[in-house]
């Protein structure tokens, strides 16, 4: 049975099934609140038979998880508890995945040079989309040897001497170079 045509009649019947009285469902579907009419309606077969559907559609609807009043899924819960679990993928996903590793495994490289040097814009946007967008680094660093230090020659020679054994060409400037930092 699908919800009655009378919409007042519906009504009453989703205020009996939630738990309101006969006599209140019937004032706020909207009839003149006359007792013996509301208890009259209750013994109607299709009144009965819809409050009982309501209740029962309520009772599955809570237990796969869903708001009793719009019925919408509730937060966490997916509304099918004996589906696929989560993670895992179908068959046809599973074979899309096997047969894009293949391609890339024989034409990956080939693709990507050529891209860089067709379409080097789109090049450059696929690899900043794999980039992790926040790169966090931290650099400690003794302070202690900058302490007394008399002139920025002297710092200079000291901040070289401590990064060279990272790389050599990290550095690359002299402190006395004529030529100025933007190639001039």
């Amino acid at each position: 049975m699908s919800a009655l045509l009378n919409e007042k009649h519906e009504r009453f019947c989703r205020e009996v099934a939630k738990g309101t009285n006969a006599s209140r469902a019937y004032a706020l579907a909207g009839f003149a609140g006359h007792r013996q009419n509301a208890s009259r309606m209750m013994t109607r077969d299709d009144i009965k038979q819809r409050i009982e559907e309501i209740k029962s559609q309520r009772e599955t609807n809570s237990k796969i998880g869903r708001d009793e009043q719009s019925g919408q899924f509730l937060q966490g819960s997916s509304g099918n508890p004996y589906g696929r679990p989560k993670g895992s993928r179908n068959k046809l996903g599973e074979q899309f995945i096997a047969d894009l590793h293949a391609e890339w495994e024989q034409s990956g490289a080939t693709a990507l040079k050529r891209m860089a040097e067709n379409d080097p814009v789109s090049f450059v946007k696929v690899t900043a989309s794999i980039l992790p967008a926040k790169i966090e680094t931290t650099v400690e660093m003794n302070m202690s040897l900058f302490q007394e230090v008399r002139d920025f020659n002297e710092c200079w020679d000291i901040a070289q001497r401590f990064l060279a054994g990272a790389d050599d060409n990290l550095i690359e400037l002299q402190p006395n170079d004529s030529k100025p930092l933007n190639g001039r």
